[in-house]
Order: structure tokens, then sequence, then C-alpha cells
């Protein structure tokens, strides 16, 4: 296995989850460095996956009008092109450090970096996961309540495990009903006590389904876990319908 077989395969599933799941589509570039994966990122909108090598900055990058830098601004670039320099290769590649300072100031050195493909900056990674979902387009149009009510069982099964995978447990549950021509319509009910079972992520669906008054054919349905917490935190036995139990 060649070094860029697991990244491209990590990027293709995360890529495919997004769009089943939340039907987002989104473009993924994978290179050494922040920077160079945010430009590889944006070079094949909506949905393309660009590797860049950092061998390949003056083939891939160098060309790139200097507009499309990410972190060079709308007011800054015109200047820039004052200078001479039109594409990131020009600026890479610029010899008059006294003039480009007067534009860019202190963080000269820092862009010039950047367009010759260094970049040295940390990889922050956002660990907290503050909500989970899943979702299906159906194959065929449902419109019966216990065809509704087996897609949630299903989707609330999902939950669960996502939710028991991640040790979380949820104070907020959403649907989301999407009929043939997109309307779409959208509920959620925060709860008295956390849930994480696939009973109870269920019943609330339905609770909230119930809400929506339609006879119309269904497209897709969807579930969201909200407001997580660390299941350890959960101190008392949940039941989440006992009497006097509102939301």
């Amino acid at each position: 296995m060649n070094d860029e077989e697991y990244p491209l395969d990590l990027a293709l599933r995360l890529q495919k989850r997004l769009l089943d799941e939340v039907k987002l589509k989104c473009s993924i570039g994978i290179a050494e460095n922040k920077f160079l994966a945010k430009m590889a990122s944006g070079l094949r909108k909506p949905m393309g996956i660009v590797v860049i090598r950092k061998e390949e900055v003056p083939v891939k990058l160098w060309p790139l009008s200097i507009d499309e830098m990410h972190g060079i601004g709308k007011k800054t670039a015109p200047k820039l092109h004052e200078l001479g320099i039109h594409t990131i290769g020009d600026l890479a590649n610029f010899t008059d450090g006294d003039k480009l300072r007067f534009v860019l100031g202190n963080l000269r050195d820092e862009y010039v970096n950047l367009a010759r493909g260094i970049d040295d900056r940390p990889l922050e990674q956002r660990t907290e996961l503050k909500s989970v979902s899943t979702s299906t387009t159906l194959n065929q149009d449902i419109q019966t309540y216990e065809e509704v009510r087996e897609v949630f069982l299903k989707l609330a099964q999902e939950c669960e495990e996502r939710l028991s995978e991640a040790n979380k447990s949820s104070r907020s549950i959403a649907i989301t009903v999407r009929y043939p021509d997109f309307t779409t319509f959208s509920r959620s009910r925060r709860t008295d006590q956390p849930v994480k079972t696939k009973d109870e992520i269920f019943q609330v669906a339905m609770l909230l389904f119930d809400e929506i008054e339609t006879e119309e054919s269904i497209r897709l349905l969807g579930i969201s876990a909200n407001q997580l917490r660390e299941s350890d935190e959960d101190t008392i036995q949940i039941n989440l319908f006992q009497e006097g139990g509102k939301s």
C-alpha cells in the first residue's frame, strides 16, 4: 500500500457519509500541512478530492491567481497586483522584500512561505462531539404510519450505536421529514433526562412526528441527538415518560 491509499480511502468514506447522512456535498484536500490541504480542497468543488504533494507546489499551486490564495483578502489582492504579483508563484518568487513588507507588513515572511508550500502551524483537532445524526433517503416513498415507525426504529438504533461508541447521552432529539417535492419539516424536543437507548430515542421521534399533520408521501426521514453530554455524568435512572415529565 502506498502512502496515499489510506488518506484517500478515508476521504472517500467521509465524503460519502456526509452526502448520505446529511445531504452535504464537500470537497477534500490532502496534503502535508494545513495551508496546502486548504488550497487543495478548493481546487475541485463541490465533490472533489485533491492531493498536493510538496514537490507539486510549482505545478498545482503557483499558476493560481493570487486572489485565490487562502488568507489574501479582497483589499490586499489589488495591492499585490500593483506590485506585479498576479499569481501565487509570483509571490513565492518575489525578490523585493521592502515593497512586499509595505503591503503585507509583519506577515510578509509567513505569506511567502505559504506560497512556497511551507506551513509549520500545528493542527488543532476539535474532538468534542456536539451531535449525532442519521437519515435515510427512501428508495420508495412511504406513507403509512407503520412504515414510518419501521424507519424511525432503524434510525434510532443507529443513533444509539453512535452514542454508545462516543460514550454520550442526549438532552435534545430532533427529526427531519422530507417530501417528494423537497419540502422539509424539522421538529425538536428537549428531554427531561438524558436519553441514549434506541427505545428512548424512538419514542421521542414518534412524539415529534405526531406533531406534523400530514398525509403526504415521505421521501426522507432523519433523527439527530443534540446537546450531548458524557454518559458517565448520568447519575439517575432515566424515565423519559414519568408522570409530569413534559419538555
